[in-house]
C-alpha cells in the first residue's frame, strides 16, 4: 500500500471544499445575478471542483479514487476521530482547541472584554452521535469557558427539544432554520441583558485594520450554495455580515459574535440569522456577526488578535459547535482554515493523523 505524505493535509481540500459548498471567496462580486443563471454557472462549476478534486487527490497520494469515495471520507473521518481506537488523536485534538480558545480568551480578557461561549448542538437525525460526541465536546466547551470565567450558554435542551425538520433547512440542508435562529437570538438576548452594563472603556492599541471580519466587504449579492435554496448576501465596509457599518465612535454596548457556518447563517437572509434577529431584539445594542463559514477556534483566535478586537467590542460570544474539535484535524483546517484561505499556509498533519487517513482510505 502507498503510503501517504507530509502533505496529505491538503489531499482533500478539493474534495471536501465541494463537500461543504465553501463559496465565500469565489466570484461572490456581481450584484443581483438573476437566480437561473447562478444555478446554471453553478452546475458548471461543481463539477469543474469534482474533477479537479480527484485529481488533486490523485496528484498528491497516488490513490485513483471517484469523487464519491472522496466524499465517502468526512464522515468516516468524523466518526473515527472518536473511536476508542483513536482515543490518543482525539486528546490531542482536545488539547489544540484548548490551546488556541485560551489564546482568544485571554486577549479578550486582559482588556477587560466580556466574554460568553455558546454551545449550539448539531445532528438531529444521529441520536447516537449526538449523545456521544456532542456530549464529549460540550464539556470540553464547557471546562474551556469555566477556565476563564466565561459563561457558558447551552442551546442542547432548547434545540433539541424541537422537531428536526423545524429546527434545521430540513430536507435539503442540517443548518438551522429561521424559527431555529430565533430561540438562539432569544436565550442569547436574556444572557446579555445581564451584561448591559459592561462596557471596556479603551480599545487595543495600534492603528485599525480596515476590516473586522473576514467575508468580502460591500457585498449585495445572490448566492446559491445548494440547488433551490439562494439567498441574499449582504456584507458591510468591515467584512461583517450585517447591513450597517460599524461607527468609529461607540455610542452603544458592542457585541461582536465569533463562530462558525451556524453564526454566519447559510441559505437565509441576513435578516434571518440569530445575529441580526438579535439586534433587532435588543436595539440599544450593536451586535457585529463575524461568523464564517468552517472556522473553528484556532480561526476565530487569529481573526479576533488581527481584525476583530479593533471592533472595539464590550463583549465576545464564541459560538462553538460539535464539530469543532473535528475541525482542528489538519485536514479540515486545509479546507475552511484562515491560514490557508488567507494566507496560503498548509497546517502539517500529525503523525497519528496521517496513519488514520491511509487507514480510511486502505479500507
Amino acid at each position: 500500500m502507498r503510503r501517504l505524505p507530509k502533505a496529505i493535509g491538503v489531499t482533500l481540500v478539493s474534495a471536501l471544499a465541494v463537500e461543504g459548498s465553501l463559496r465565500l471567496w469565489i466570484d461572490t462580486h456581481s450584484a443581483h445575478p438573476p437566480l437561473a443563471i447562478v444555478a446554471a454557472v453553478e452546475t458548471v462549476r461543481d463539477r469543474a471542483r469534482r474533477h479537479r478534486a480527484v485529481e488533486a487527490f490523485r496528484d498528491a497520494t497516488g490513490y485513483d479514487l471517484t469523487f464519491e469515495r472522496l466524499s465517502e471520507l468526512e464522515p468516516r473521518l468524523f466518526k473515527a476521530i472518536y473511536a476508542r481506537r483513536n482515543l490518543d488523536l482525539l486528546y490531542g485534538l482536545h488539547a489544540a482547541y484548548r490551546t488556541e480558545f485560551d489564546r482568544l480568551a485571554r486577549r479578550a480578557t486582559e482588556r477587560g472584554i466580556g466574554l460568553i461561549v455558546l454551545y449550539l448542538p448539531s445532528d438531529w437525525n444521529d441520536p447516537v452521535r449526538t449523545k456521544s460526541i456532542g456530549a464529549t465536546a460540550r464539556r470540553l466547551f464547557e471546562r474551556s469557558a469555566k477556565r476563564h470565567d466565561a459563561e457558558f450558554v447551552d442551546l442542547h435542551d432548547d434545540l433539541m427539544s424541537e422537531a428536526w425538520d423545524e429546527m434545521t433547512l430540513h430536507p435539503v440542508d442540517s443548518h438551522l432554520s429561521e424559527q431555529a435562529n430565533q430561540i438562539v437570538a432569544r436565550r442569547l438576548a436574556g444572557v446579555l441583558d445581564r451584561l448591559r452594563d459592561h462596557r471596556v472603556r479603551a480599545g487595543p492599541p495600534g492603528p485599525k485594520p480596515d476590516q473586522f471580519g473576514d467575508l468580502a466587504p460591500n457585498l449585495h449579492v445572490v448566492e446559491e450554495w445548494k440547488q433551490g435554496m439562494p439567498f441574499r448576501l449582504i456584507t458591510n465596509a468591515q467584512g461583517l455580515r450585517m447591513e450597517n457599518d460599524v461607527p468609529t465612535s461607540k455610542r452603544r454596548q458592542r457585541v461582536l459574535i465569533l463562530g462558525d457556518s451556524f453564526t454566519y447563517g447559510p441559505h437565509l437572509p441576513n435578516e434571518a440569522t440569530f445575529p441580526a434577529i438579535l439586534a433587532a431584539l435588543r436595539p440599544e445594542m450593536e451586535i457585529l456577526n463575524a461568523g464564517h463559514i468552517g472556522y473553528t477556534i484556532v480561526d476565530e483566535a487569529d481573526l479576533f488578535i488581527e481584525r476583530a478586537q479593533f471592533a472595539d467590542p464590550d463583549v465576545v460570544v464564541i459560538q462553538v459547535l460539535d464539530n469543532d474539535v473535528y475541525g482542528m484535524l489538519a485536514v479540515m483546517r486545509n479546507v475552511f482554515g484562515r491560514r490557508k484561505l488567507l494566507h496560503g499556509e498548509v497546517t502539517e498533519p500529525s503523525p497519528r493523523e496521517a496513519r488514520l487517513l491511509e487507514d480510511l482510505l486502505a479500507d
